[in-house]
């Protein structure tokens, strides 16, 4: 657990961080966000004293983090920043292994600590082990970044807007993918990000700030549901209940999917249709390969193989761990009133409905 009882900042003329208190609990994933110049970087950077406070007491599992000489400290928190830092002389593998060298770790763990992170990030370790950060593109470049944070298998793990220099593919796939390896590691995370969209993505709560105070703390639900003041309010954006459905998972709300198959008797695909307004089809290992409209049927006789409306199915489909909002903007963009969910085979698993989001 972490602590920041009445914690203070000031510099000369200045008071960067004002009388602050917080708690973020074991395995919790707490976001902090606000304007420009609000004290949440600095706040951050206290935790692991590359900044010290000026007064109040900031506690690790209930030890006072002056108890800890700095270097130990760093050496026991992850810390991840957006300019992700790789040393540029060395590989990838070398960049990982850093802390777990100073730990003095044995190399046969150390090379099988980079390995797992790799394969964690979906970097393969036998093309990227030897690369150099100069040949890596922004995405990888990040994740080796967060790996490399992860190596020694802290606790704690703090990230300073690590992914906001990206574009907004790369971001969004790389939150999706944070998002998934939280959910196994259950590291105990503080996140500084400018993003009222990121931060509702992936936190359990939220701290907002204003001019170094806390404004309000809370789970994203009940920001979205009910702002603290005025300024949580406007800086939250006036599109609440679209971003509430960026906190639901598909997984949550999909329902069986109405589905044939392409090798189905085309007398019982007729039938079927005439009792639905669409089918999704797939193959015969259910691979999702199209669709079926109903207006189809008008245009006697009914040919399943000329009917049929083949996608790219990365255009229309989502996966169960996508969150409604993805889902519902699969169905502006496709012009559909459902989207299908497809396993990362694009084996059909179900579907979610526009009136499943609304009634969300």
């Amino acid at each position: 657990m972490i602590e920041l009882v009445n914690v203070t900042k000031e510099y000369p003329g200045t008071v960067a961080v004002k009388d602050l208190t917080f708690e973020v609990g074991d395995g919790e994933f707490c976001v902090l966000i606000g304007p420009s110049g609000c004290g949440k970087s600095t706040t951050l950077r206290m935790i692991n004293r590359l900044i010290e406070a000026t007064s109040g007491t900031l506690l690790i599992d209930g030890t006072d983090i002056r108890d800890y000489r700095p270097e130990e400290l760093r050496r026991k928190i992850g810390y991840a920043i957006q300019s992700v830092g790789l040393f540029p002389h060395m590989t990838v593998a070398q960049n990982i292994s850093v802390v777990p060298g100073l730990l003095k770790w044995e190399t046969s763990r150390i090379d099988k600590r980079v390995g797992e992170l790799l394969d964690l990030f979906g970097l393969d370790p036998s093309a990227y082990k030897g690369k150099y950060p100069r040949e890596l593109s922004g995405g990888e470049a990040q994740r080796v970044g967060v790996a490399r944070a992860l190596a020694a298998d802290p606790s704690i793990l703090l990230m300073d807007e690590p992914f906001g220099a990206l574009d907004p593919i790369t971001r969004e796939s790389l939150q999706n993918e944070f998002s998934r390896i939280q959910r196994g590691l259950k590291k105990t995370i503080v996140f500084v990000t400018h993003d009222i969209d990121e931060a509702i993505r992936l936190a359990a709560r939220i701290l907002i700030m204003r001019e170094g105070e806390l404004v309000q703390y809370d789970t994203p639900e009940n920001i979205l549901t009910s702002p603290g003041d005025k300024f949580v309010l406007e800086f939250i954006g006036t599109d609440r209940a679209l971003k509430r459905l960026a906190r639901l998972p598909v997984q949550g709300l999909m329902r069986s999917a109405l589905s044939v198959v392409l090798s189905d008797d085309p007398g019982k695909v007729e039938k079927s249709l005439a009792e639905n307004s669409y089918l999704w089809v797939t193959d015969n290992e259910g691979r999702l390969k199209g669709w079926l409209d109903r207006k189809v049927l008008d245009k006697a006789p009914f040919n399943m193989e000329d009917s049929i409306v083949r996608i790219r199915v990365a255009d229309f489909a989502v996966s169960p761990d996508s969150t409604a909002k993805e889902a519902l903007s699969k169905m502006v963009l496709a012009g559909t009133s459902s989207a299908p969910v497809v396993d990362n085979t694009d084996l059909l698993v179900g579907e979610i409905r526009l009136a499943d989001l609304l009634e969300a």
